[in-house]
Protein backbone atom coordinates (compact mmCIF):
# COMPACT_ATOMS: atom_id res chain seq x y z
CA UNK A 1 0.00 0.00 0.00
CA UNK A 2 1.15 3.64 -0.83
CA UNK A 3 0.56 6.47 0.89
CA UNK A 4 -0.64 8.96 -1.58
CA UNK A 5 -0.14 13.49 -1.09
CA UNK A 6 -3.38 14.39 -2.04
CA UNK A 7 -4.77 18.51 -1.84
CA UNK A 8 -7.31 18.94 0.85
CA UNK A 9 -8.05 21.78 2.85
CA UNK A 10 -5.62 24.15 1.72
CA UNK A 11 -2.91 21.73 2.24
CA UNK A 12 -0.79 18.68 1.26
CA UNK A 13 -1.66 15.28 3.60
CA UNK A 14 -1.33 12.04 3.04
CA UNK A 15 -4.06 9.23 2.47
CA UNK A 16 -3.85 5.91 2.54
CA UNK A 17 -6.50 3.36 2.93
CA UNK A 18 -5.45 -0.05 3.75
CA UNK A 19 -7.03 -2.83 6.23
CA UNK A 20 -5.66 -0.44 9.34
CA UNK A 21 -7.80 2.51 8.02
CA UNK A 22 -10.87 -0.16 7.31
CA UNK A 23 -10.27 -0.90 11.03
CA UNK A 24 -9.96 2.84 12.20
CA UNK A 25 -13.33 3.17 10.30
CA UNK A 26 -15.37 0.05 12.11
CA UNK A 27 -13.52 0.98 15.58
CA UNK A 28 -15.24 4.86 14.88
CA UNK A 29 -18.19 3.73 13.56
CA UNK A 30 -18.96 0.83 14.81
CA UNK A 31 -20.11 -0.50 11.40
CA UNK A 32 -18.70 -3.38 9.19
CA UNK A 33 -16.72 -1.62 6.61
CA UNK A 34 -17.15 -3.45 3.06
CA UNK A 35 -21.07 -3.17 4.07
CA UNK A 36 -21.10 0.27 4.48
CA UNK A 37 -18.79 1.18 1.62
CA UNK A 38 -20.85 -1.27 -0.82
CA UNK A 39 -24.12 0.63 -0.41
CA UNK A 40 -22.36 4.31 -0.81
CA UNK A 41 -20.87 3.49 -3.81
CA UNK A 42 -24.30 1.62 -5.39
CA UNK A 43 -26.14 4.57 -4.16
CA UNK A 44 -23.50 6.98 -6.53
CA UNK A 45 -22.82 4.40 -9.02
CA UNK A 46 -25.55 2.77 -11.90
CA UNK A 47 -25.46 1.28 -15.22
CA UNK A 48 -26.64 3.76 -18.15
CA UNK A 49 -28.69 2.34 -20.72
CA UNK A 50 -25.49 1.30 -22.98
CA UNK A 51 -24.27 -0.05 -20.02
CA UNK A 52 -21.53 2.21 -19.47
CA UNK A 53 -21.06 3.22 -15.67
CA UNK A 54 -22.61 6.54 -14.62
CA UNK A 55 -22.30 8.63 -11.63
CA UNK A 56 -25.44 9.82 -10.16
CA UNK A 57 -24.75 12.46 -7.01
CA UNK A 58 -28.05 12.58 -6.09
CA UNK A 59 -27.32 9.25 -3.75
CA UNK A 60 -24.03 10.75 -2.36
CA UNK A 61 -24.21 10.62 1.23
CA UNK A 62 -21.56 13.19 3.05
CA UNK A 63 -21.82 11.40 6.13
CA UNK A 64 -20.59 7.85 4.34
CA UNK A 65 -17.78 9.58 2.48
CA UNK A 66 -16.63 12.23 4.85
CA UNK A 67 -16.37 9.25 7.38
CA UNK A 68 -14.25 6.90 5.13
CA UNK A 69 -12.31 9.54 3.52
CA UNK A 70 -11.40 11.08 7.48
CA UNK A 71 -10.11 7.26 8.11
CA UNK A 72 -8.04 7.36 5.20
CA UNK A 73 -6.38 10.23 6.20
CA UNK A 74 -6.07 9.44 9.98
CA UNK A 75 -4.36 5.82 8.67
CA UNK A 76 -2.15 8.14 6.37
CA UNK A 77 -1.28 10.19 8.72
CA UNK A 78 -0.11 7.72 11.21
CA UNK A 79 2.24 6.15 8.38
CA UNK A 80 3.88 9.43 7.68
CA UNK A 81 4.29 9.61 11.43
CA UNK A 82 2.80 13.28 10.96
CA UNK A 83 -0.42 14.72 13.39
CA UNK A 84 -3.55 14.76 11.65
CA UNK A 85 -6.55 16.53 14.18
CA UNK A 86 -8.61 17.47 11.64
CA UNK A 87 -12.24 16.29 12.04
CA UNK A 88 -14.89 14.31 9.78
CA UNK A 89 -16.42 17.64 9.89
CA UNK A 90 -13.90 19.19 8.08
CA UNK A 91 -12.78 16.26 5.69
CA UNK A 92 -16.74 17.40 4.79
CA UNK A 93 -16.02 20.38 3.72
CA UNK A 94 -13.06 19.57 1.95
CA UNK A 95 -14.80 17.07 -0.24
CA UNK A 96 -17.47 19.75 -1.14
CA UNK A 97 -14.72 22.26 -1.80
CA UNK A 98 -13.29 20.17 -4.40
CA UNK A 99 -15.12 17.44 -6.20
CA UNK A 100 -12.29 16.55 -7.90
CA UNK A 101 -11.01 15.15 -4.32
CA UNK A 102 -14.00 13.09 -4.05
CA UNK A 103 -13.17 11.10 -7.38
CA UNK A 104 -9.54 10.70 -6.10
CA UNK A 105 -9.88 9.69 -3.03
CA UNK A 106 -12.92 6.98 -4.18
CA UNK A 107 -10.25 6.22 -6.71
CA UNK A 108 -7.88 5.49 -4.11
CA UNK A 109 -10.26 2.89 -1.92
CA UNK A 110 -11.52 1.29 -4.71
CA UNK A 111 -7.91 0.53 -5.96
CA UNK A 112 -6.98 -0.31 -2.57
CA UNK A 113 -9.79 -3.03 -2.36
CA UNK A 114 -9.09 -4.29 -5.67
CA UNK A 115 -12.17 -3.04 -7.59
CA UNK A 116 -10.85 -0.74 -9.88
CA UNK A 117 -7.57 -1.77 -9.97
CA UNK A 118 -4.87 -0.51 -12.25
CA UNK A 119 -2.58 -3.29 -11.96
CA UNK A 120 -4.77 -5.32 -14.69
CA UNK A 121 -3.87 -2.80 -17.48
CA UNK A 122 -0.18 -2.70 -16.44
CA UNK A 123 -0.46 -6.85 -16.69
CA UNK A 124 -1.93 -6.27 -19.93
CA UNK A 125 0.59 -3.89 -20.73
CA UNK A 126 3.73 -6.14 -20.05
CA UNK A 127 2.19 -9.64 -20.83
CA UNK A 128 4.17 -10.53 -24.05
CA UNK A 129 2.19 -11.42 -27.20
CA UNK A 130 1.90 -14.94 -28.78
CA UNK A 131 3.36 -14.91 -32.01
CA UNK A 132 1.28 -16.33 -34.70
CA UNK A 133 1.80 -19.97 -35.80
CA UNK A 134 4.15 -19.93 -39.20
CA UNK A 135 2.75 -22.25 -41.58
CA UNK A 136 5.42 -24.91 -42.54
CA UNK A 137 5.63 -25.60 -46.44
Amino acid sequence: MVVETVNAGGKRRPFLFSGGAMLTYEREYKENFNAAWNRAIQQIFRFGESGDVVVDMAGFSISDFSQFFHAGFVWGAKKQGVEFTDTVEDVADWIMEDATLIEALINHIGNALGYLSDQTDKKKATTPKRKAPTKKA
